[in-house]
């Protein structure tokens, strides 16, 4: 992920899907222009964001406040299921709270980029959203807006509130019964 002081770089993270191989070349150019063609290498190998993980984006930069209370939701919710099984009620309300906020705003920015809102695009920003607010390594991108691949959830945020609609069932078998069957009989 490119660090650059460049504003061009929050600009490309704030660029709609499909605008942003336009702008992701432009600025690459610009930094070559101007002798940092390492940068200008990162850039280029930018993929263009889905949708979903857009959108996540623009929640950071449009709604920074908002994020922040969902990662320090996660973060409560963490400290909750590790350290105070009491407050882990309250710590889910807030976490869903949180969470449900930034969803509604992501709504309005849907409609505001004339994107019509599908429910696959909604569950894998708010799996990301989700994952990336409980991921401490990736809590730095979520705020900067600057994540660069959708994360799915895992842990302890299926407890702190991903709505069962949005989870993958697995499968288990029934406990093996070692006793053996009666023998089949043929028919005739």
């Amino acid at each position: 992920m490119p660090r650059g002081d460049e504003p061009g770089i929050d600009a490309l993270y704030s660029t709609p899907p499909q605008a942003f191989v336009r702008a992701r070349n432009a600025l690459a150019a610009r930094l070559r222009g101007k002798g940092r063609a390492r940068e200008a290498a990162e850039i280029a190998r930018l993929r263009r964001p889905s949708v979903a993980l857009w959108l996540v984006n623009r929640l950071a930069a449009t709604d920074p406040a908002g994020v922040r209370r969902l990662i320090e939701a996660a973060d409560r919710l963490r400290r909750a299921h590790l350290r105070e099984p009491r407050q882990i009620p309250e710590a889910v309300t807030q976490y869903r709270g949180a969470l449900d906020h930034l969803m509604q705003r992501a709504n309005g920015i849907l409609a505001d980029a004339d994107v019509r809102p599908s429910p696959a695009v909604l569950r894998r920003a708010h799996a990301t959203l989700s994952a990336a607010s409980a991921d401490r390594q990736r809590q730095p991108q979520l705020r900067q807006g600057r994540l660069t691949e959708e994360l799915e959830p895992g842990g302890f945020d299926v407890l702190g509130g991903t709505p069962a609609r949005h989870l993958r069932l697995v499968r288990q078998d029934p406990p093996r019964d070692d006793t053996p069957s009666p023998p089949r009989r043929r028919l005739p």
